[in-house]
C-alpha cells in the first residue's frame, strides 16, 4: 500500500482558526526537493486522489478545495516531500434569542437557543467554536474569519421574507439573511454544515409585499440606489405617468433587494391610489444550499426542532 497522500491531523495554527494537515506527498527526488526548496511547490500540484482524500477528512467539496485550502507548506525528508496544509476550522454559534418579555422570550425562546445548541457541540470538539449574541457580533466574526469557516449554527425569529429578530417584540431589531449569504459568499466554497434554526429559513412558496414589509427589507440593505427609501415611503400613483412605469420601479427596487433568490419569481403587482401589493415566489432552501452541504433549514415554523411546513408531507 503507498505511503503517499495520508493525510494525518496534526494540529492547528490561526489560533485554531485552521485545522492542520500533514503528509508524505512525492517521492524523493533532486527535482522535487529543489522544487520545495525554492517555495515553487503550489495547490496546483497537489493530485486529484489527495484532494479528494482530504476533502473527506474536512467534509468540504474537492471541486472547492483551492479557495478552501491554505497556507500550503513542504519541506524534503530523508524518505520524500512532505506537505503540510491548513483548513478552515471556524465554527460560528450564533445565539441570538436575547431580550424581549420577560414571560415569553427569555424563558422559552431564550432557553431553545441555549438547548439547541447542545448537539451541534457533539460534531464541533475539534472545531474552533465562536459564539456570537447579537447581528453584529454574527456580521463581525463572518467577516473576521472569512476563507477559515467550516459550518454554523443560528438561533433566531424569522419570516417568510427572511428578515430575523432577536425577540418578538415591536421595537426589536431586524436583520437579513440574505445578508449572511453576502458574507459567506467572498470565500467562494460551501461550508461544511450551515444549520438555520429560525422559523421560515428555508421557506419555499409565495409572500405578499406591502409597503410596510419593503420598507423594512430596504432599511437592511446597506448599498442601494438612492432614493428608494423615499420613493416606497411616499408612494402614490399619480407620481407616475401610468400604472406600468410604477409596476416597473417596483419590480427593480425589488428585485434588486431579493438579488441573490435564484428562484424569484414576480407573480403579480398590484398598484393603488396610495398603496401596492407585490406578490412574489421565493426558494430560501435552494439559496441556502448554494453555500452549505450540509444544510439544516425550516421551511415552516420551528417548534420544538420540529419543522411544521414538513408536517403535510407525514400523511
Amino acid at each position: 500500500m503507498s505511503d503517499l497522500w495520508d493525510w494525518e491531523h496534526t494540529g492547528y495554527a490561526n489560533d485554531k482558526a485552521s485545522a492542520v494537515f500533514k503528509c508524505k506527498g512525492w517521492r524523493y527526488t533532486q527535482k522535487m526537493r529543489y522544487k520545495s526548496m525554492e517555495n515553487r511547490v503550489t495547490l496546483r500540484d497537489i493530485p486529484g486522489d489527495a484532494r479528494d482524500a482530504l476533502a473527506q477528512q474536512v467534509q468540504l467539496n474537492t471541486s472547492e478545495f483551492d479557495y478552501w485550502a491554505h497556507d500550503l507548506k513542504t519541506y524534503a525528508g530523508t524518505d520524500g516531500i512532505y506537505v503540510e496544509i491548513s483548513v478552515p476550522n471556524v465554527w460560528i454559534c450564533a445565539d441570538l434569542l436575547r431580550g424581549g418579555s420577560w414571560y415569553s422570550d427569555q424563558p422559552v425562546f431564550g432557553a431553545s437557543g441555549s438547548i439547541g445548541q447542545i448537539p451541534t457541540q457533539l460534531f464541533t470538539w475539534t472545531q474552533k467554536v465562536v459564539k456570537c449574541e447579537s447581528f453584529e457580533e454574527l456580521q463581525l466574526n463572518l467577516g473576521k474569519y472569512q476563507g477559515k469557516l467550516w459550518g454554523m449554527v443560528l438561533f433566531a425569529h424569522g419570516n417568510k421574507l427572511g428578515i430575523m429578530t432577536q425577540n418578538r417584540q415591536d421595537d426589536a431589531e431586524l436583520y437579513n439573511q440574505s445578508t449572511i449569504m453576502l458574507f459567506l459568499a467572498p470565500s467562494r466554497y460551501k461550508l461544511a454544515k450551515i444549520y438555520m434554526m429560525q422559523c421560515y429559513s428555508g421557506y419555499k412558496g409565495t409572500v405578499s409585499i406591502r409597503q410596510k414589509e419593503m420598507l423594512d427589507i430596504l432599511s437592511l440593505i446597506p448599498h442601494k440606489v438612492y432614493k428608494w427609501d423615499y420613493i416606497v415611503y411616499n408612494y402614490s400613483r399619480n407620481k407616475f405617468p401610468d400604472d406600468e412605469s410604477a409596476k416597473k420601479i417596483l419590480e427593480k427596487i425589488l428585485r434588486s433587494l431579493f438579488q441573490n433568490q435564484e428562484e424569484l419569481k414576480i407573480l403579480e403587482i398590484k398598484v393603488n391610489d396610495h398603496s401596492f401589493e407585490v406578490r412574489v415566489r421565493v426558494d430560501w432552501d435552494i439559496n441556502w444550499h448554494s453555500y452549505g452541504i450540509d444544510v439544516k433549514v425550516y421551511h415552516g415554523m420551528n417548534v420544538m426542532l420540529i419543522d411544521t411546513g414538513d408536517v403535510k408531507d407525514w400523511f
